[in-house]
Order: C-alpha cells, then structure tokens, then sequence
C-alpha cells in the first residue's frame, strides 16, 4: 500500500525500493521459468517431481545463498574491524512468528508455486501470484489494523480482472 495518511517515503528509499522491487520480479520471473523447464526435463527423464520436492530444492539453494551473503558480511565486518550494530535478537517472543512465517511462507506458499508451476505456464502462473498483495490487504487488516486505501481497493479489482483475462482468454 502507499503512504497517504500523514506518512512520508524520502525519494532515496523510493528509488531504492523501486529498484529492489523490479530485481525481486525479475529473480522471481527467472526462477519460474528455470523451474518450468527443470518440470519438463525431469519428466523427460522419467523422473517424478512434485511441488513439494521442487521447493525443498529451491529453498535449499536460497538457503546456501543466504548462508553465503552472510559469511561475506560476516568477513567484511571483521577485516573493516566493525562488530554487528543491531543487539542480539529476543528468540523468546518471536521464535512462534518465524516458524509461522516459514510454514506459511516458505513451506506452503513456495510448495503450491512450484506444484503451479508443473502444471501451468509460467505466464500464468505468474499473474496469480502477483495477486499476493490483495491477500496482504485483509491480513494486514487484521493483524495490523490498517485498512486498504480506495486506490488499493480498485487497484486490486483491475489487477484480479487482469488475471481473470489471462487465465481464462482461451
């Protein structure tokens, strides 16, 4: 959602999330069409892959990319001689948070994407998923109380019937 109600974005953080947000599409396009063609190969090979396997794969890799972007800030830190500025996290209250974010997220969500993905074109698949965000607006209204603007509201009824046309269009 934008800002609207008294709230003020600094353009650089804009820009920066503008930037962010169109690599995060574009990691997000790439990898849909890499798993695509690794469903197609594995069937060609004779070899049975479902959603849940293929996201075990996935997140085991964004796992060892993550492990891998840490150790590099981890080393950069030390050789700059600079020790972590945020303090220790509190596990105790928001450990139920993380692993509700990852079965919901990481185990749910990328499972159902992947078994999407096996059965759908990514060019559909896609759109549907991009439709994310009108999920996040009844979420966010419960959890966090903040209701949708009259701009998300018909933003999200054009972007549902974008999708209704790409997946229905025969």
């Amino acid at each position: 959602m934008s800002p609207g109600r008294g709230e003020e974005i600094p353009v650089g953080h804009r820009v920066a999330g503008t930037i962010y947000g169109v690599l995060a599409a574009a990691g997000q396009a790439w990898g849909a069409v890499l798993s695509r063609y690794a469903f197609l190969r594995a069937h060609e090979a004779g070899f049975a892959l479902d959603g849940i396997t293929a996201a075990y794969q996935r997140l085991l890799g964004g796992a060892a990319t993550i492990a891998a972007l840490m150790a590099v800030r981890y080393l950069t830190a030390r050789w700059r001689g600079t020790g972590p500025s945020e303090a220790a996290p509190n596990w105790g209250k928001g450990w139920p948070w993380m692993v509700g974010t990852a079965v919901a997220g990481a185990t749910v969500g990328v499972s159902c994407y992947q078994w999407a993905l096996k059965s759908m074109p990514s060019a559909v698949v896609l759109p549907i998923a991009a439709t994310t965000p009108l999920v996040v607006m009844g979420i966010a209204l419960v959890f966090e109380g903040v209701r949708p603007s009259r701009r998300a509201v018909v933003g999200s009824i054009l972007a549902v019937g974008g999708v209704a046309v790409l997946v229905y269009e025969g």
